[in-house]
């Protein structure tokens, strides 16, 4: 080990570095779905606009209730009707339908059911069933939801559907959002094969392509489905054009393989080719140390270990905030605090990125560490705990950061 490998966090600091701020482009509304807002939504007038009734009922004066009462039925507000004007009638009401504006004059709303009708010489009466109205009783009063000129959907919100329908609301049908990035995925190797081929097509030293639909479902769950996945042979001819054409078509390529320091590992001379820079090749991290980042002309370069579990840690480690910053959205990631299950081994010379499941009790798991090859064991793993780095074993019980997987 190096020993001037950067720690976790510093390399993340040089990756989101190396991330560019997305340029906004504007959308209609029905398609703003799942972007990310890059100008926030403001109130265009106070919400709601009137003093709004929330019941089906009878508009009344609040000071003039009482079970003794009985008030002539002036007329019937039907939705989409404009504000009427009680203020000058005394001892009246009027039907009022809910969301429609409470008349002038009027503080409070009696639902129906609280109400008996009946007919004076062809007037309606109405006497109520309660012993007061209290001001303000059932209704939803003007600017309580929002005043004009107020933030209603805050810069970096990933729009979903409540969020679109605010958006309408304040009369916004096109919205400044981030731009989807263009995602290109590279696996590389020659012993890997499709992962479609059967077990006599397949030689002892061959082995199935599972990185693939491992990291197209992790893009899919996080709504940035890919453009393009391609499988490149260790040739560099190969891997050069295959490099070039990603580059050329998208914002973001990730690779998985041909990173680390084998004479076949040669992804990092083909970005060196193509005036890439290098900002991260190596971290103090198990698994995962072989990581690479290179950026260039506005676009970045994610290469992740061969490894599966490698590029499974990586992905979440490096590429989610990555991405969740060129989205448009706070890079931060969800870690949580929890308590270790069972004492587990750490390792004073680098930070240790294990397995885990999130126990029914709070506390997380750490599974088995049988190498950064072993796929199997992830089945049972719901995220990763982070350990310190320190000589020995972390004790259970010990807080430690925690990360929920994607998907």
């Amino acid at each position: 080990m190096k020993p001037d490998l950067p720690g976790y966090d510093e390399a993340l600091e040089r990756v989101l570095a190396g991330v560019p701020a997305p340029v906004p482009e504007t959308v209609d509304l029905d398609v703003a779905r799942g972007r990310v807002l890059l100008e926030s939504i403001k109130a265009d007038r106070d919400q709601p606009p009137f003093d709004r009734s929330a019941m089906d009922g009878f508009a009344v004066r609040s000071d003039e209730v009482a079970p003794d009462r009985t008030f002539a039925v002036t007329g019937t507000l039907s939705a989409g009707a404009p504000q009427a004007d009680m203020s000058s009638r005394p001892m009246t009401v009027m039907r009022i339908a809910t969301g429609c504006p409470v008349p002038r004059g009027a503080d409070a709303v009696i639902p129906r059911e609280q109400a008996v009708t009946s007919e004076d010489q062809g007037t309606e009466k109405v006497r109520f069933d309660v012993a007061e109205a209290g001001s303000r009783r059932n209704v939803h009063p003007r600017a309580s939801d929002a005043t004009a000129g107020q933030v209603v959907v805050e810069t970096g919100t990933r729009l979903a559907p409540q969020h679109l329908a605010v958006a309408a609301t304040m009369g916004r049908v096109r919205l400044a959002v981030a731009p989807r990035p263009h995602v290109k995925l590279l696996t590389s190797g020659d012993e890997v094969r499709p992962s479609s081929t059967s077990s006599d097509r397949l030689e002892d030293h061959q082995i199935r392509n599972s990185n693939g639909p491992m990291l197209r479902a992790w893009f899919d769950a996080l709504g940035h489905p890919l453009d393009l996945h391609e499988h490149v042979p260790d040739d560099e001819a190969a891997t050069l054009a295959a490099a070039r054409a990603a580059l050329e078509r998208s914002d973001l390529v990730v690779t998985v393989g041909g990173v680390s320091a084998g004479h076949r590992d040669l992804l990092p001379w083909a970005w060196s080719e193509l005036g890439l820079e290098t900002i991260v090749h190596g971290v103090a991290i198990q698994p995962g140390k072989p990581i690479l980042v290179a950026t260039g002309d506005g676009r970045m370069v994610v290469g992740l270990p061969g490894n599966p579990v490698s590029a499974l840690v990586t992905a979440h480690l490096f590429l989610w905030p990555a991405l969740r910053k060129r989205s448009g959205l706070d890079p931060t990631l969800p870690w949580r605090p929890r308590p270790l299950a069972e004492a587990t081994t750490a390792n004073p010379k680098r930070q240790l990125f294990r397995c885990a499941r999130d126990r029914e009790d709070g506390a997380a798991a750490a599974i088995a560490w049988h190498g950064s090859g072993d796929l199997v064991h992830t089945r049972d793993a719901e995220g990763l705990v982070r350990l310190p780095v320190t000589e020995g074993a972390v004790a259970a019980g010990t807080m430690v950061p925690y990360l929920p997987f994607v998907g």
